[in-house]
């Protein structure tokens, strides 16, 4: 009976699927970051076949998004710091997907490396649609705030 309230009071399931994309969101950030750090090799030489940031120590830049994946994970699952978590998520994933679709149009079809081994990616065109369907996700997090 419950569920049956909540389907058909929209404010109830705009509530709950609000909840449910903070919480999906989240899990990615956390499930992409702890990837990261148990396999790094194709991350690496995601970050390593880049000439522009050959100035850029590939494992400290591994250990930052690491780490920057990890406390955006940590801010969403919080009320008072949701929308700040929400609001980097958005920013992380626009920067990355905007590096994606650059390496896209040179035709290098390497896997970026997002989640490590836990999922292997053929194509760097799901890898964009991934992170443009998570953008969308990141938005409604973030406007809904401290849900």
């Amino acid at each position: 009976m419950r569920c049956l309230v909540m389907v058909t009071n929209p404010t109830k399931l705009g509530r709950f699927l609000t909840v449910g994309a903070k919480y999906v969101l989240a899990a990615v950030f956390a499930s992409s970051g702890i990837a990261k750090l148990t396999s790094p090799s194709n991350f690496i030489a995601f970050v390593s076949s880049f000439e522009w940031l050959g100035f850029l120590n590939p494992m400290a830049l591994l250990y930052s998004f690491v780490v920057l994946e990890l406390a955006i994970a940590i801010l969403i699952l919080f009320p008072t710091t949701c929308r700040l978590g929400s609001v980097l998520s958005f920013a992380t994933l626009f920067l990355l997907s905007v590096v994606l679709i650059h390496s896209s149009q040179a035709d290098a079809n390497i896997s970026c490396g997002c989640f490590g081994d836990l999922l292997p990616e053929n194509s760097i065109d799901i890898s964009i649609l991934r992170n443009m369907a998570f953008l969308v996700v990141s938005a409604v997090v973030a406007h809904q705030g401290r849900e």
